[in-house]
């Protein structure tokens, strides 16, 4: 599931309808388990998008360093590296602008949004309850019962 898909999802589902009240407070619980099945499919997502990403930086870490063997080149598909780097934060900057890095970085950071914008969506159920009374309320005021 991708993030427009989640987006055009909760478009529908946060739209309450104030002429079914009760009906609206009866959902909540369902659709928080909803969004919260897809928090921790997203977050495990992350979780191993994170790991891909510090096991391929160990990886070229070990490229650039010149400690990899013909075998692991080969199956890699990767030519020796013949220059040197000297300077640790030099072959952080090489490793970052790395084209066998940059994707996982990018890959990253789209599922921690999807996760910030799952996280938010999850907040927005928790006060929903409120919200739907509050609504109530101003009926009732509007309407003079109150």
């Amino acid at each position: 599931m991708n993030l427009n898909q989640i987006r055009e999802m909760w478009g529908k589902d946060s739209v309450i309808d104030s002429s079914d009240l009760d009906t609206e407070s009866l959902k909540i619980p369902n659709l928080h388990s909803k969004y919260l099945d897809i928090y921790v499919v997203k977050k495990m997502q992350l979780e191993k998008s994170n790991a891909d990403l510090r096991a391929a930086r160990r990886l070229r870490y070990l490229y650039y360093r010149g400690f990899l063997d013909e075998s692991d080149l080969k199956k890699h598909n990767w030519e020796p590296w013949n220059l040197s780097v000297t300077k640790n934060t030099e072959l952080q900057n090489v490793i970052e602008g790395d084209f066998f890095i940059e994707p996982l970085i990018q890959q990253v950071a789209y599922v921690k949004i999807q996760v910030e914008y799952l996280e938010q969506i999850l907040k927005m159920l928790s006060t929903r309850s409120f919200q739907i009374r509050d609504a109530i309320s101003f009926i009732k005021f509007k309407n003079g019962l109150e």
